[in-house]
């Protein structure tokens, strides 16, 4: 599994890993994608554009009439086919639950995949909290 950019890049501190991680040129792992909840669509757009900050780096400037300048969306849209990250990692929580329904049924995370949770949740909003 490749990670998914430390936890999500502790909650999406983008630009500090991405200049951390280009600095030191160490590669960037997708992990825990297939664990994370859900993905909002905040998350999904933020993830999108983390990948073309670093598929731009990697693809590298285009140099047209002696004139350098850097590539767009559509031109990198061009370069990787339509791979796209967030149906990359939507691939791999399907394939994981797949491996996780063929468990045999006695595995913790099979009983957590076939747990029913009993009673009911409180009724109207959550009280609020202090946040840290």
């Amino acid at each position: 599994m490749i990670i998914f950019f430390e936890n999500l890049a502790r909650k999406f501190n983008f630009l500090e890993n991405l200049t951390r991680t280009m600095d030191t040129s160490t590669p960037v792992y997708i992990y825990d994608s297939i664990k994370l909840n859900s993905l909002t669509a905040k998350d999904e757009n933020n993830l999108r554009i983390f990948e073309r900050q670093i598929l731009r780096k990697i693809f590298g400037p285009v140099n047209i009439d002696n004139v350098w300048r850097i590539r767009n969306n559509m031109e990198i849209d061009k370069l990787i086919e339509g791979a796209d990250i967030v149906i990359f990692i939507k691939a791999q929580r399907i394939k994981w639950l797949g491996h996780i329904q063929r468990m045999d049924r006695a595995r913790p995370a099979r009983k957590l995949l076939d747990w029913k949770p009993m009673g009911t949740r409180p009724v109207g909003r959550p009280r609020q909290r202090w946040k840290i």
